[in-house]
């Protein structure tokens, strides 16, 4: 081969070399890190680890104190002249009313056995607390209150509504009689005495006339001992006119209902 043909040989393959070279050396600057580091093609970064579609955080306790503004209500648990009564917690007082009133009347009902029967109000009112004491399961705690111009409880604190405590309660309640003036304001007030109790429920011909005065001072007695915020339902036997009002007020001023009754 002649002189002139090996050298441009040479040349071609050096050149080819020095190109090959500085490829590479573009290839390794596009791909390296830092700040000025482009989207070449290097090894692509580790992947995120699959926590799936929960992932373990800490979160915070349940809180499962109890809350004044959640609603406590359970539908049903007391039924009393067939209308169910709610309830808050586990726990109620029956507050009713024996003045002399309550023997006015005659009145035609299901007694106890099942037959058909008639009484005037206090002797419905007590077959109906008896059927309502008498439902109640072991898991609530009661009491009785009764009252003219002074009240009387059936015991001096809630029991548990066992049968005993339960035979017990329908046995004095069977035993009242009506007589003297209606005192509702202390009497109620006496069953809000028992801070831990936030049900009432009461039974009333709906005319107060002794323990306080006038029917704004029996409300104003409620309302005033009523400090834990316990809802009164009313059942008024017969009221009509302001004393049906007198009953409603003392419901609705208490987050309870009024039921009319015969």
């Amino acid at each position: 081969m002649r002189f002139e043909q090996r050298f441009a040989l040479i040349a071609a393959l050096a050149l080819g070399l020095a190109l090959a070279w500085g490829s590479g050396a573009a290839a390794q600057t596009q791909t390296g890190g830092g700040a000025g580091a482009g989207t070449g093609t290097g090894a692509p970064a580790p992947a995120a680890p699959d926590h799936g579609d929960t992932m373990d955080m800490p979160f915070a306790k349940p809180d499962t104190s109890y809350r004044e503004d959640e609603d406590q209500y359970d539908e049903g648990d007391v039924t009393f002249y067939d209308e169910d009564v709610p309830t808050r917690g586990d726990s109620l007082y029956f507050v009713i009313d024996i003045s002399g009133s309550m023997s006015w009347g005659t009145y035609s009902y299901t007694g106890l056995d099942g037959n058909t029967t008639t009484g005037n109000r206090l002797d419905r009112a007590k077959v109906e607390l008896v059927r309502a004491i008498s439902a109640l399961t072991e898991d609530f705690h009661f009491n009785v209150v009764a009252y003219h111009c002074s009240s009387s409880r059936w015991r001096p604190q809630r029991v548990q509504a066992t049968p005993e405590n339960k035979a017990s309660a329908s046995a004095w309640v069977n035993a009242l009689e009506a007589t003297g003036a209606t005192g509702t304001g202390p009497a109620v007030a006496l069953a809000l005495s028992d801070k831990e109790n936030f049900t009432v429920v009461l039974l009333s011909d709906g005319a107060p006339n002794c323990g306080a005065s006038g029917f704004s001072g029996h409300l104003n007695m409620i309302n005033s001992a009523n400090t834990q915020g316990a809802v009164i339902n009313t059942f008024g036997i017969g009221a009509y006119g302001e004393f049906e009002n007198f009953l409603r007020q003392v419901a609705e001023m208490n987050g309870g209902t009024y039921v009319p009754v015969n």
